[in-house]
């Protein structure tokens, strides 16, 4: 690596460290970013909500989720994911070389800034007449994710679910996503969106060397494409962080 590298947007919020946070969530040993601890201690278990078992629909004439999220903060790439980008962008748009630490390590990343409203990639017109990202289908796993897959805080562990953003309705421009129940068949395409979400996940876990329980939760989520239970769909489960193999229905 290059020590002549140094960290470009030390003063903006990022969403590398949010991403270490959620690696954080699903590992049974503690993580630390940029010398801080992430959480007091390694979470007991990881629940699986219903409501993962839900579709995701996006208005195709909706930015809303561009245009408000929080910013300014980094959008942000590994090394692999950097290099499989058709086009690069340059400019202040660039994807720059930065420096963070994850348990002590130093590891090299891309990161560009989001404004405060608005994305410098929301350039692609739509028929509907909505914009898209020109980034699409290689966007950052931050934009990816956003309120499709969420790791989150949850009692003595964590929680995997899909839910609205918590804040909506403060937003200048309402988001359009809705989370409706699906049939087994339409399941199958949602889940299989979904572990490509978590497979980024684990590639963002790998590269920094985080032990997770992710690819536990890819092979159950997995399992579940092949054969699909309408009744499994409506019950949260729960997995045991140091014994990965037990997992249980909650009532």
């Amino acid at each position: 690596m290059d020590n002549s590298v140094k960290p470009s947007y030390a003063s903006i919020p990022s969403s590398i460290e949010r991403t270490v946070y959620r690696l954080a969530l699903l590992s049974p040993t503690p993580v630390t970013f940029n010398g801080k601890l992430c959480l007091p201690e390694p979470p007991k278990n990881v629940t699986l909500g219903s409501s993962v078992f839900r579709k995701f629909v996006c208005d195709p004439s909706c930015d809303a989720c561009c245009m408000i999220l929080p910013g300014p903060i980094t959008l942000d790439y590994i090394p692999s994911e950097l290099q499989a980008l058709p086009v690069r962008p340059e400019g202040e748009r660039e994807f720059k070389p930065d420096i963070i630490v994850v348990n002590d390590r130093e590891f090299e990343v891309f990161s560009t800034v989001k404004p405060l409203y608005g994305c410098p990639f929301l350039t692609v017109q739509k028929e509907c007449g909505g914009k898209g990202c020109e980034l699409w289908p290689n966007h950052p796993l931050e934009c990816w994710a956003a309120y499709k897959i969420q790791i989150q805080k949850y009692k003595e562990g964590s929680i995997i679910l899909k839910r609205p953003p918590s804040r909506a309705w403060r937003w200048t421009i309402p988001p359009k996503c809705t989370y409706p129940e699906v049939s087994p068949e339409e399941m199958t395409v949602e889940l299989t969106s979904d572990l490509d979400i978590l497979t980024r996940y684990l590639s963002w876990a790998r590269y920094f060397e985080i032990p997770t329980i992710l690819p536990r939760i890819i092979d159950l989520v997995g399992a579940m494409i092949y054969q699909p239970n309408p009744e499994i769909f409506r019950r949260p489960f729960i997995v045991d962080m140091n014994n990965p193999s037990v997992y249980r229905y909650t009532v």
